[in-house]
């Protein structure tokens, strides 16, 4: 089970379920919150996943290969009235807008990834990166929906650095200026009380190695504190903040595990 994400509620998970490690195939699931109640929600030979809720709970976005490439498509929380938003988008690592009128999501169709965002009608596409030196992957909104935070690298390699947009693309800037060590590598979820938590690494001169785990800023170019470190990388999913609690798929493992985590006092400095 991976890419889970809570109800806005808390009452409900849910997740996309992968049968057999290595296949393409996954189908969207939901389950209680306490793990009793299961119901699938997708059932299609092509791959099913990173399904999110929407913020008022009615919707649930996905991405599917059915239709042959990666796109957006919104279904209700019992998996009826299946519609597609984007067409040939090559979709990964989406999120809605706080009003839930708009989805942000990486578009692999461009000759790099780019950040865009569509209306959930499937109207007003915009690639908001505009970019072509630049990756941009795990985009998410702020609280308020003024900015979209996300990790960009350069044409070569992997190592993505935590930036900042407003939310009309305008704007871009390293969120850690004067941390530019601090990688991200597994996802950005940014929390109602302002705070960015994001899946990472910096390096560890004392170590000779680099610290893996999630990391917590409270604002921007402000020193990121690692609130664990169990030394793989991990996607963080979605937080439910009346329960201050967390989803994490470790990376390379396929199954997700479920903690506790407060709101304040976690986390110490990456150094």
């Amino acid at each position: 089970e991976v890419e889970a994400d809570w109800s806005p509620d808390g009452k409900k998970i849910v997740f996309a379920r992968q049968p057999v490690k290595g296949a393409c195939k996954r189908d969207i699931f939901l389950m209680s919150a306490n793990g009793v109640l299961l119901k699938q929600l997708t059932n299609h030979p092509a791959c099913d996943r990173t399904p999110r809720w929407s913020p008022d709970g009615k919707s649930i976005a996905f991405v599917s290969y059915r239709d042959g490439g990666e796109d957006l498509y919104l279904m209700t929380p019992n998996g009826d009235n299946l519609r597609k938003v984007t067409n040939d988008a090559q979709v990964s690592f989406l999120n809605w807008s706080p009003d839930g009128k708009q989805l942000v999501f990486t578009s692999k169709k461009d000759e790099l990834p780019q950040i865009h965002v569509i209306n959930v009608d499937g109207t007003g596409l915009k690639n908001l990166s505009q970019s072509r030196t630049t990756k941009d992957w795990y985009p998410v909104y702020s609280p308020d929906g003024k900015e979209i935070a996300f990790g960009r690298a350069g044409v070569v390699g992997f190592a993505f650095t935590l930036h900042v947009m407003d939310a009309d693309g305008k704007n871009q800037r390293p969120f850690l200026k004067d941390f530019p060590q601090h990688r991200v590598n597994g996802g950005i979820l940014w929390l109602p009380d302002g705070r960015l938590l994001f899946s990472g690494e910096f390096p560890n001169v004392l170590i000779g190695d680099r610290v893996t785990g999630v990391f917590a800023v409270q604002g921007e170019n402000m020193k990121p504190k690692l609130l664990f470190n169990w030394g793989i990388q991990m996607d963080i999913t979605s937080w439910f903040d009346p329960a201050f609690a967390r989803a994490v798929q470790p990376e390379g493992k396929w199954f997700t595990t479920w903690g506790q985590v407060k709101a304040t006092g976690l986390g110490r400095d990456s150094n």
